[in-house]
């Protein structure tokens, strides 16, 4: 139908009003100058709801009842013309009214793709009321293509740049011949530059090269990118860090190595990422144990409507970290990262030393759902939500931690603008050993709506700690969540809180019983998803079940396999996961064949995966074996290895699965990789310092000082570690206070497990620089902070922080 081909025809509405009013009323913030007017703004599976020019002064004088139903073809005519066919209503969820903004905004969401529908808004704005209808129809996974280009090696030997437009009747599609690899030009910023054009697809590309970015798109419109392999882009880092400033540490030439990405996108509207494998960036982001991170990331972008993030694998590794998987150009503003109308979904965020999603800024009506995230610092970054609403629902969130295994929270909130946008957590899964969710910036918003700031429902969590005490300064609304403690606190009654908030009155308090956590699935027992009900939410979770039924990151794929995640050890150094397929016999469909291949990051050398291609067929299961021994003489360090590899069909669908292989116990690498450390002496304290460097401050006298002697070559800069042998979080070091960080710690909490290497250095956000030691014999005082006596049996120095914190349990010398 010609009348839904586009993005603003597929907008016209219908508008049916009763007004009942024409005056200011109580609670009016403008006078009644029109009608209404509703905006609909769809994307594959989701759809930004807009009602505007309302006049309620506050939210208190808004409301709506929102309904949607889908129309399709039907056989009956009238008058030799088709006629549509509608299904039954369906109630959608509510809308959030932003008076500033003399809106109501919110989406529908759980639709189908190139699907016709009518939503009906029945409202009362200060009194007078109205129903508005639209019809809308969502994307398509095919859009017409009018021109086929085949690129060629030659093709970017200077770059390339594409300025040319399609049309909506038809995309220039960029491609180019099965096996053949583009390098994008190292003196060129980017390998592919896409700059004001519109209606281009680039599709099957073999990307690698740009010295900044693989691909950048420019204030461009109606773009699709999928089923691109892009890694090997950037700058190369170099080695050792010089942590002299924030973002020193990727100093290239006197250039920040910041924000290097395989796609980056700036301004423009429907932009599409689909199925696309981006990783091994030639950099990589340094951890918080330097300072913020600086580093690659898969995706960079900011200031774009409608951008469509689904079914991409943006897979980190232990050596090329990202930053974030996917940042947010100028957090702080409302046009900072995926600000409006962004539907994110099916997507795999996996290791890096930041977030695994920043959708800092605007977030209007922003949904991220059903995607897995894992291996990063946090999971997902709301900070700020400055307008709102942001949706976030059936996302998996498990096994944070970075580079050197400190995590922080899941959902993370705090920035120094608070933001007056509500987020709204649905359904989702959290597995984590720290928060679950932060809490908000102190700073005052740059306005107040009075609408809630922050509603859960029908969540899981286990964590250390369930909702940040700085949640409930704002107006907040949890429950029907099913929340568990993973060890047993101490220090906080987490319930109590909750029960002094008045909050989660519905929600459950036991353990998760999830289907085989140790393989990865992390959903409910479906006996127990039926038995124990949280909230019905109309077009989110009708039924009120919780968490979700499907696999993540959803994907819609012919095969099942046995296991998500495979952890390995020096014991245990292989194992097997099944794939088998659910495609129906020959007789009932054509296609009864599914070709994959396995494809891994480079720097994921720690395993090897057999057979490394195969085709499934109905009822023919096929095995695959992850190994380890025969890999492990190319493995240098003892670590907690981390990473993962795709099971890959030729459109691009994949099925992520992780792999750890923890070779800790491995006393001849920890030997190796300390062969340069520096051992010092234990001293009691003189009697001064015994007496307390602060005049004598009663509980800061010291403890003892730590020695030590070093030759002329030995001079340098070093880190300074202490072998703890019981739980502590912060130490007093020549009178100053320091962190403690181990590679088992939690960033800012105590180290869980003891005896335990952790360096001594300064907090989280400050840059931890190495202390400048010179020749001859170097002392430092330690005394315990308040409330923090430390036990301590061993010091040392050491160049990098991998020398100890790779390891921090293994005391081999």
């Amino acid at each position: 139908m010609n009348n839904f081909s586009g993005r603003h025809l597929c907008c016209q509405y219908r508008l049916f009003f009763i007004l009942l009013a024409f005056l200011p009323l109580p609670g009016s913030a403008l006078a009644a100058t029109g009608q209404p007017r509703l905006e609909i703004y769809p994307t594959f599976v989701s759809a930004g709801i807009y009602l505007n020019d309302l006049t309620a002064g506050t939210p208190e004088h808004f409301s709506a009842n929102v309904r949607f139903r889908k129309i399709g073809n039907s056989d009956r005519t009238r008058g030799g013309r088709e006629e549509l066919a509608a299904a039954a209503w369906q109630d959608a969820y509510e809308l959030t009214y932003h008076p500033a903004d003399h809106q109501a905004r919110g989406i529908l969401a759980n639709l189908a793709s190139a699907t016709t529908y009518e939503v009906s808004v029945t409202y009362t704005d200060s009194g007078r009321a109205g129903t508005a209808i639209a019809t809308f129809r969502t994307l398509s996974d095919d859009v017409p293509v009018a021109k086929t280009i085949t690129l060629t090696p030659a093709d970017l030997a200077n770059g390339f740049t594409i300025s040319e437009s399609g049309t909506a009747d038809g995309y220039l599609r960029y491609t180019a011949p099965p096996g053949v690899t583009l390098i994008g030009s190292i003196q060129k910023t980017q390998a592919i530059l896409l700059i004001k054009a519109n209606y281009i697809i680039l599709e099957n590309l073999t990307l690698e090269g740009g010295n900044y970015n693989a691909i950048s798109i420019i204030d461009c419109e109606h773009i699709r990118i999928r089923n691109c392999d892009i890694s090997n882009y950037g700058t190369e880092r170099v080695l050792p860090f010089d942590t002299s400033g924030r973002h020193s540490v990727y100093r290239d030439n006197g250039r920040n190595i910041n924000n290097q990405a395989g796609i980056m996108i700036r301004g423009g509207s429907d932009i599409v990422l689909e199925r696309n494998y981006i990783h091994d960036p030639k950099s990589r982001a340094n951890s918080w144990f330097y300072s913020h991170p600086a580093g690659p990331n898969a995706v960079f972008l900011g200031g774009a409507r409608g951008v469509v993030l689904r079914y991409n694998d943006f897979v980190g590794s232990d050596l090329h970290r990202w930053n974030d998987a996917v940042e947010s150009n100028i957090n702080g503003d409302i046009r900072g990262g995926p600000w409006k109308d962004a539907e994110i979904y099916g997507n795999y965020f996996g290791f890096g030393n930041d977030d695994g999603i920043e959708l800092d800024g605007g977030q209007i009506n922003c949904r991220v759902f059903r995607n897995k995230f894992e291996g990063t610092l946090c999971g997902i970054s709301t900070a700020p939500c400055l307008r709102g609403p942001s949706f976030i629902f059936e996302n998996l969130i498990v096994n944070l931690r970075d580079e050197l295994g400190t995590a922080n929270t899941a959902l993370k909130n705090n920035y120094s603008k608070r933001g007056d946008g509500k987020i709204l957590l649905f359904n989702n899964t959290i597995v984590t050993d720290v928060d679950a969710v932060s809490g908000f910036g102190k700073g005052d918003p740059d306005r107040v709506s009075g609408n809630l700031k922050f509603v859960s429902r029908n969540n899981i969590i286990q964590a250390a700690n369930i909702f940040a005490g700085g949640v409930f300064r704002e107006k907040t609304s949890v429950d029907y969540d099913l929340l568990s403690l993973v060890r047993p606190r101490t220090d906080v009654d987490v319930f109590a809180r909750l029960d002094q908030e008045k909050q989660e009155t519905h929600g459950y308090r036991q353990t998760a019983p999830f289907r085989d956590a140790p393989n990865g699935d992390f959903r409910l027992q479906p006996e127990v998803r039926e038995k124990l009900r949280g909230e019905k939410i109309p077009n989110f979770s009708p039924d009120g079940k919780l968490g979700t039924a499907l696999a993540m990151p959803e994907r819609p794929l012919d095969f099942e396999i046995s296991a998500a995640e495979v952890r390995l050890d020096l014991q245990t150094t292989n194992a097997q996961l099944t794939l088998t397929p659910k495609i129906e016999p020959p007789a009932r469909r054509e296609n009864t064949r599914i070709e994959f291949s396995i494809v891994q990051p480079v720097a994921t050398n720690y395993f090897a995966v057999t057979p490394s291609h195969g085709v499934l067929e109905a009822g023919k299961p096929v095995t695959l074996t992850i190994d380890t021994k025969s890999t492990y003489k190319d493995v240098k360090d003892a670590r907690l290895h981390s990473g993962a590899f795709l099971i890959r069909m030729t459109n691009g669908f994949s099925r992520p699965v992780t792999v750890y292989f923890d070779n800790r116990a491995d006393d001849a690498k920890v030997k190796t990789r300390r062969a340069n450390v520096i051992y010092g002496k234990i001293e009691p304290p003189g009697e001064d310092e015994r007496q307390g460097p602060n005049n004598k401050t009663p509980g800061k006298s010291a403890s003892c000082k730590l020695v030590f002697d070093l030759t002329p070559d030995q001079a340098g800069k070093y880190y300074l570690f202490g072998r703890f042998k019981n739980r502590v979080s912060r130490i007093l070091l020549n009178d100053k206070m320091m962190w403690i960080r181990s590679g088992e710690q939690q960033l800012g909490r105590e180290i869980p497990n003891v005896p335990c290497w952790g360096n001594i250095g300064l907090p989280q956000g400050a840059t931890n620089a190495p202390f400048v030691l010179l020749a001859g014999r170097n002392e430092f005082v330690l005394a315990p902070a308040e409330k923090q006596p430390f036990e301590m049996d061993a010091v040392a120095l050491g160049k990098e922080p991998e020398d100890f914190l790779y390891a921090p349990a293994n005391f081999a010398r």
